[in-house]
């Protein structure tokens, strides 16, 4: 295995260079390095023990031994006997406040901007208000004719004002209505409304950050997941929804058996082996008490198979040029084509730089790099086809220098006074 830098690289690197795996064992290493450390405010560990401390309170769990070192006065019966068990304080006043959320219904509008349909719409909205400068005479001819020529109904607009409305809000085409169909049918195959969205609004209360990713499945469906704040990587950012991002993942678990499927022949069983031996007792593996045997090469099942490895994914976003290649058409026309192989000595011409976004994965604590290279589905605004957004949605209220303060803090030190003071009662009885 090739030893990579781990040191963040130029990115205006020439594309060939971001191709490489190299390139991307930098970037993947340097940027979960970045993130593990806080941007030196706050620290994964320290990070992730505020938030299980948050969590513990939001679900009545919080621990209980702080409080025995403050009403302890010299080991009394009475003190060591009380009830120390924590009241669910937070438990109703959450509840309370993520259902007048949960009940909320979201409707999916969806504006089409491409010129045929605009012109559709734009010609639905003359035959409507032909109708209505019209209406007269064409009941007058429709009477005469004894057959109906047009369909009116009582919402049928009045007045060109009324007829702006209509077709501004309300008037939908064909796609229109079908793209908004299949947006909330992502949303229902996903169980956004039911599972989703209640695990979002957890993570708001208790880490103040919520973040979720889009995807397209091996399927070809459209896959939507929350991603666990504790486990988002992410690049720094003054904004509370990241919209000035350069790079963003999650650190995830895989088996052995699941690299061996996913990445076919990407690393050899012996390779394997080891990596799985390197990780014994981590990540509730088995302590290792084997040694290689051949027979493995080619065995159904091998006693390492479940064994977890961390791994950091990461989508990283870069400028990049598109090269084309001089081509001539059936008619005789010059022509300028996407180059689909790059040869040497060949010259191309180069686009303007555009942004896109790179894909990557490696094992975490080593220099195994799982995948790494341009993003199959990247996500463009509508407007600005140069621009690329992220596959995470992410949102942090408040965010200053990459840290907040989430909900469930601002409430722990009522919590704490309110179960001091029943524990003082308790005590102030059982004295007397």
């Amino acid at each position: 295995m090739p030893i990579y830098e781990s040191s963040l690289p130029n990115t205006l690197d020439s594309d060939k260079q971001k191709d490489s795996e190299a390139f991307g064992f930098s970037v993947l290493k340097s940027c979960y390095e970045r993130w593990k450390s806080g941007y030196g405010s706050e620290s994964w560990v320290v990070r992730k023990q505020r938030f299980d401390y948050n969590r513990s309170f939001s679900v009545g769990k919080q621990p209980m031994s702080e409080y025995k070192d403050i009403i302890d006065t010299d080991g009394q019966l009475s003190v060591i006997n009380l009830q120390y068990t924590p009241n669910p304080i937070a438990i109703p006043f959450l509840n309370r406040l993520k259902d007048r959320y949960m009940q909320r219904v979201e409707k999916i509008s969806c504006v089409s901007i491409d010129p045929f349909t605009q012109s559709k719409k734009e010609k639905a909205k003359n035959e409507a208000l032909f109708k209505m400068k019209n209406k007269q005479e064409i009941m007058a001819l429709q009477q005469d004719a004894g057959f109906e020529l047009e369909e009116f109904k009582d919402t049928d607009p009045e007045d060109e004002q009324e007829l702006d409305i209509e077709f501004g809000f309300n008037y939908k085409e064909r796609e229109e209505v079908v793209m908004e169909n299949l947006i909330n049918l992502v949303f229902y195959d996903n169980k956004w409304s039911k599972v989703i969205k209640d695990r979002i609004f957890d993570d708001l209360i208790n880490c103040g950050y919520a973040v979720s990713k889009t995807y397209i499945d091996p399927n070809g469906r459209v896959k939507i997941k929350f991603v666990k704040p504790d486990n988002f990587i992410t690049s720094y950012s003054e904004w509370n929804d990241m919209r000035d991002w350069e790079w963003q993942g999650e650190v995830d678990y895989m088996t052995i058996t699941d690299i061996r499927l996913k990445y076919p022949g990407k690393f050899s069983e012996q390779e394997l082996f080891d990596l799985a031996r390197e990780h014994s007792g981590m990540f509730n593996n088995a302590l290792w008490t084997y040694n290689w045997s051949y027979v493995w090469l080619n065995a159904v099942a091998r006693p390492y198979d479940s064994y977890r490895v961390q791994v950091c994914n990461l989508t990283y976003k870069t400028l990049y040029n598109l090269n084309y290649e001089k081509k001539t058409d059936r008619f005789g026309k010059e022509i300028l084509d996407p180059a689909k192989e790059i040869k040497e000595g060949k010259e191309y011409e180069k686009s303007k730089p555009y942004y896109v976004s790179y894909t990557g994965a490696y094992i975490v604590n080593t220099d195994k790099v799982l995948e790494w290279g341009l993003s199959k589905n990247m996500i463009k605004p509508e407007k600005n086809l140069t621009e690329i957004l992220s596959p995470y949605t992410v949102y942090m209220y408040n965010n200053n220098q990459m840290v907040n303060t989430p909900l469930m803090e601002t409430m722990i030190p009522s919590i704490k006074m309110m179960q001091l003071l029943n524990l003082k009662t308790q005590n102030i009885i059982a004295t007397i």
